[in-house]
C-alpha cells in the first residue's frame, strides 16, 4: 500500500519536473542566505551526488524512485546554495571591506540611470578602482550613491566618475518595523553607499552594456514623445507608469488612491501589461491555424520579437524582464504543443530567472507576480465553473471577477505582510481598472507608434487624455469612500505562512472532498489566532517610552496599552512622508490604532526654563531643549527615569550630570557632532552613560502596567 502511494505521488510530481526543480532550488537559495555557507555542499560533493543520481536513474529508475527523489532534492538544494554563493561575490565584498575605511577616492561606472529623489539623485556605481595610501587598487563592487540635485541630472548611464572621498557600509533600520533598506540593497549585491553631492569629476563616457544603453536611450525618447502629446501632469504620470514603467512623476496622493483601491498593480509594468500584449498577439494570430507547425513557430517568433521589443522600450527594467521571460516560456510551450502543462512552464521560467539572479526570490514583485499567475491558473477555472451565463457582457464581468478573486487569494497574505492593508473594494475596482489598463496601454503604445503622424497621434492622445481623467476620478472617488481600505494590519512571517497553509488546506478540501484537509485548515487557523493573541498580549498589558531616530527631528513616542501619543517638533508633525516611514511601522508593531498617530500627550507635566518634565505611567521624563541656566542649582541631582537631550539645549554634560541623576540619558535626532563629541568625552570620563539614537538607533523601554 505504501509503495503504491509513493509511486502515485512520484508519478504526479514527475509531471512537473521544472516546478519540482524550482522548489528545491529556491529552498537552497533561502537556506544559503539565512544560514550561511555551512549549508553549501563542496563541489566534489556535488559531483559525487550527481554521479549517484545518474547511476540510479539509468540502472533502474522505477526501483530506486524514493532514492532518486531524495538525491535530486539534495542536489537541487545544493545547486541553489552554490548559485547564490557565486552571485554574492563574497570575496570581492570582503576585499572592499578591508579597504573601505582607508579609501581617499574611487572610480566607478554608472550602471543605472540617475533616479530623482526629493533632494538628490540616486544611482549605482560599479567601482573598479580605489585610491588608498597613495596607490590605486583594482577592485570590484557596487556602491549606492547620492548626487547633488543639479549635478545628478546631468549624468547618464555609462558615465565614468572619479569620486573624492569614501563610501561607507549601510546601516540597518534605525526604527522598529521600518523598511530594511540595507537588505533591499544587499539583494542587489550592493553593500556600500556614499553621499557624494558634487564631490566628483566626470572622467569619461561609455555605453556600458550596449544593449542596456540603447534600451535606456529608446525609453528616454519614448518618454519625450509622451511628454509632447500629453501635457496634463496627472494623466501623463499614469501613462508613463503604465506603459513605460517610469514612476518618477507620480504624486503621493495619486499613489495612495490607487493603493487604497487595489489598483496599484496597474502602475507597475509587470505580468498584467505583458499579458495584455501577448493576449492581443494571440487574438490576432488565433485564426492563422495554430495546429499547423509552420504557423505555430511563426507565432512564437513574432511573439518573442514583439514582447522583447516592448521590454526594450521600457529600458529593460527588471519587472518587465521577469514578465517577458515568463511569457516567452509560455509562447515556447505553445509552439511545442505543451500548453496544457502551464505549471511546468511557469516553473521553468522561474528557474531560468533564478539561475540568472538568485536574489530575485527576495524581490516582492517577483513573489507577487508568480503567486498571482499560479493562483489564477489554478483557481480561476474552478471559480468560473461555479456560474455560467449566455450574456456576453455578464460573462466578461464574471471572468474579471473570477480572475480578481483568484489573484487576491494568492497574493493577499503576502501583500498584507508587506503593505499592512487590504483594499475592500478590489472586486469593484478591478471590474473597470483591468479593462482601463488594457485601453491605456494600447492608447499609449498607439501614440508611440504613430508619433511621426501628428494628426493620428494627437487623436489618440485626445482620447487617452479624457479616458484617463475619468479613470483617475473613479479611483480617487472610490478611495475616499467609507471603508475603502482595511489598514494597520499586522502580520508576522509566521502568520503569513499560517494563512497560506489555511487557504491551501481549505482549497484542497473543497477540490478533493476530504475532511482531513479541513482539519488541517482548522489547525492553521488556531495557530494564526494564537500568534495574533500572543502579539496583542505583549502590548495590551504594557507601557512604552521611545525616542525615535529621525535625522534632524526630535520625536518622542508614548504608549499605554493600545493608546499612543506623540511629542515631536512641528516640522515632523507636518511631514507625512517622515511619519509614514519612521513612526507608522513602530505604531503598527505595537498595535496602536491609526487614529492615535498624531495624538498629543496629555499627562501631568511641568514647564521649566530649559525644557519640559512629564510624568507618564509612573515614569519621569525630562526633555531638555535649552541650556540649563546657572541659577538652577539643586542641592543634589534630581532623580529622573529618562532625560532626553536636544541639540538646541546647548549641551553641557557636567551641568546635566550635576543637576539630574538619570537612569537613562538619550540624545534625539537633532544632536549634531560637536555636542555628541562633548558627550562622548564626558562618557569616557565616567560622568554618565548616554544612548545616541543617531548612531545607535532608536531607544525604547517597556514596562508592565
Amino acid at each position: 500500500m505504501n509503495t503504491f502511494i509513493l509511486s502515485s505521488r512520484w508519478n504526479t510530481f514527475q509531471r512537473f519536473p521544472f516546478l519540482r526543480f524550482t522548489v528545491f532550488f529556491i529552498l537552497g537559495i533561502v537556506a544559503r542566505h539565512y544560514l550561511g555557507a555551512k549549508v553549501q555542499m563542496p563541489w566534489i560533493g556535488l559531483g559525487v551526488t550527481t554521479a549517484f543520481f545518474l547511476v540510479f536513474y539509468f540502472w533502474d529508475s522505477k526501483r530506486f524512485q524514493a532514492g532518486l527523489l531524495v538525491i535530486s532534492a539534495v542536489l537541487l538544494f545544493s545547486l541553489g546554495a552554490q548559485r547564490l554563493s557565486i552571485h554574492k561575490e563574497d570575496n570581492e565584498f570582503q576585499r572592499l571591506m578591508e579597504h573601505y575605511a582607508k579609501v581617499d577616492a574611487y572610480k566607478g561606472l554608472m550602471v543605472s540611470t540617475p533616479e530623482e529623489k526629493q533632494n538628490t539623485y540616486r544611482s549605482i556605481l560599479s567601482v573598479y578602482e580605489i585610491l588608498t595610501n597613495g596607490s590605486w587598487i583594482k577592485v570590484k563592487g557596487r556602491v549606492n550613491v547620492y548626487l547633488g540635485k543639479e549635478e545628478g541630472k546631468e549624468l547618464n548611464y555609462g558615465d565614468l566618475l572619479w569620486v573624492n572621498g569614501q563610501f561607507d557600509t549601510i546601516e540597518g533600520p534605525a526604527n522598529p518595523g521600518a523598511f530594511d533598506y540595507r537588505n533591499y540593497l544587499v539583494y542587489q549585491n550592493i553593500h556600500f553607499q556614499g553621499f557624494i553631492g558634487n564631490d566628483f569629476v566626470k572622467i569619461g563616457e561609455t555605453k556600458g552594456n550596449p544593449i542596456v544603453y540603447l534600451a535606456l536611450k529608446a525609453r528616454k525618447k519614448a518618454v519625450k514623445i509622451i511628454h509632447h502629446f500629453l501635457p496634463d501632469d496627472e494623466v501623463r504620470s499614469i501613462v508613463l507608469a503604465l506603459v513605460l514603467g517610469v514612476k518618477d512623476e507620480l504624486e503621493n496622493d495619486l499613489i495612495a488612491a490607487f493603493s487604497a483601491t487595489g489598483a496599484m498593480h496597474i502602475l507597475a509594468v509587470s505580468g498584467l501589461h505583458v499579458g495584455i500584449i501577448y493576449g492581443i498577439l494571440s487574438l490576432i494570430f488565433n485564426r492563422l491555424g495554430q495546429q499547423n507547425s509552420r504557423f505555430r513557430w511563426l507565432i512564437f517568433v513574432v511573439s518573442l520579437v514583439v514582447l522583447w521589443s516592448y521590454a526594450f522600450i521600457t529600458g529593460l527594467s527588471p519587472s518587465v524582464l521577469r514578465a517577458v521571460t515568463m511569457f516567452s516560456f509560455v509562447a515556447a510551450s505553445r509552439a511545442i504543443k505543451r500548453k496544457g502543462n502551464i505549471y511546468n512552464t511557469l516553473g521553468a521560467s522561474a528557474l531560468f530567472l533564478l539561475l540568472y539572479d538568485p536574489y530575485l526570490i527576495m524581490n516582492i514583485g517577483f513573489q507577487l507576480s508568480f503567486l498571482a499567475v499560479f493562483g489564477i491558473v489554478y483557481l480561476y477555472p474552478m471559480l468560473y465553473d461555479l456560474w455560467s451565463t449566455k450574456h456576453w457582457i455578464l460573462d466578461k464581468f464574471w471572468t474579471i471577477t473570477c480572475v480578481s478573486i483568484a489573484a487576491q487569494i494568492s497574493t493577499a497574505p503576502l501583500s498584507m505582510l508587506y503593505f499592512h492593508q487590504f483594499p475592500n473594494y478590489f472586486l469593484v475596482t478591478n471590474l473597470f481598472i483591468i479593462p482601463a489598463a488594457f485601453a491605456i496601454l494600447v492608447g499609449g503604445l498607439a501614440i508611440l507608434l504613430t508619433s511621426w503622424w501628428g494628426f493620428v497621434a494627437q487623436t489618440f492622445a485626445f482620447l487617452l487624455l479624457h479616458f484617463s481623467k475619468a479613470i483617475v476620478f473613479l479611483v480617487k472617488s472610490m478611495s475616499e469612500m467609507i471603508y475603502s481600505t482595511t489598514s494597520n494590519i499586522y502580520l508576522s512571517t509566521f502568520d503569513t505562512w499560517c494563512i497560506y497553509l489555511l487557504l491551501l488546506s481549505f482549497i484542497f478540501g473543497w477540490v478533493y472532498r476530504k475532511m482531513r484537509y479541513f482539519h488541517f485548515a482548522l489547525l492553521w487557523a488556531l495557530l494564526f489566532a494564537f500568534s495574533q493573541i500572543l502579539h496583542k498580549k505583549t502590548y495590551m498589558n504594557s507601557s512604552e517610552f521611545s525616542v525615535l531616530a529621525v535625522n534632524g527631528h526630535s520625536v518622542l513616542d508614548f504608549r499605554y496599552g493600545k493608546e499612543a501619543w506623540l511629542w515631536a517638533d512641528s516640522a515632523f508633525l507636518e511631514d507625512e512622508d517622515q511619519q509614514r516611514f519612521h513612526l507608522y511601522p513602530k505604531r503598527l508593531l505595537s498595535g496602536s490604532a491609526s487614529t492615535s498617530y498624531l495624538k498629543t500627550l496629555s499627562a501631568p507635566s511641568l514647564l521649566l526654563p530649559f525644557g519640559r518634565m512629564v510624568f507618564f505611567d509612573g515614569k519621569s521624563i525630562l526633555h531638555i531643549t535649552k541650556a540649563i541656566p546657572k541659577n538652577f542649582q539643586p542641592l543634589e541631582p534630581i532623580p529622573m527615569d529618562y532625560v532626553v537631550l536636544s541639540n538646541s539645549s546647548g549641551i553641557q554634560p557636567k551641568r546635566i550630570a550635576a543637576c539630574f541623576a538619570a537612569k537613562n540619558t538619550i540624545t534625539d535626532g537633532t544632536v549634531r557632532y560637536p555636542s555628541w563629541r562633548r558627550l562622548s568625552e564626558a562618557a569616557a570620563l565616567g560622568v554618565f552613560e548616554f544612548h545616541d539614537v543617531g548612531r545607535e538607533g532608536f531607544f525604547s523601554e517597556k514596562w508592565a502596567r
